[in-house]
């Protein structure tokens, strides 16, 4: 029998980081929406993914490095009293989705080297998962969090 049928929430921080090397590459992420993960009714994992847009004046490839708002830059939603529940994160660029591990960096490729706006279109995807086991030992209750992501000219 599950612990909870309250509402998960989860609330995107957005931090676009230009490192400032020799190349004077721009990077630029578009397109953030928050994202609600819904109530949860006792089976299944809840999940959410938001469509990005990826801009990199140098070329298409590019790193992400995400961080979340749990202990330790941890992916965890937490509630009022402090109980967290943990998420995953992936990212796709213009191949598979890739796990990301906090603060570590990925090397992605698609990104759009002409239009900050990708032409109206998107070329990344952010999907944020709560699982089923990570859910069931949750208390029934309100649950918030947040991503910083960092993006490099690679």
């Amino acid at each position: 029998m599950p612990k909870s049928s309250a509402g998960y929430g989860l609330a995107l921080l957005l931090l676009v980081f230009i490192p400032f090397f020799e190349s004077s590459a721009e990077v630029q992420i578009s397109k953030f929406q928050d994202l609600g993960l819904g109530a949860w009714n006792g089976s299944g994992p809840l999940e959410a993914q938001n469509e990005l847009c990826i801009y990199n004046s140098a070329g298409s490839d590019y790193v992400i490095s995400a961080f979340g708002s749990g202990p330790g830059d941890s992916f965890s939603l937490s509630a009022a009293g402090g109980q967290q529940v943990p998420y995953e994160v992936r990212f796709r660029g213009d191949d598979a989705f890739v796990q990301l591990s906090a603060g570590e960096k990925a090397f992605f490729s698609g990104a759009n080297s002409l239009s900050t706006s990708c032409g109206g279109g998107t070329n990344g995807t952010l999907r944020i998962t709560a699982t089923a086991e990570s859910l069931a030992s949750a208390l029934s209750g309100s649950y918030s969090g947040s991503i910083t992501l960092t993006l490099e000219a690679n």
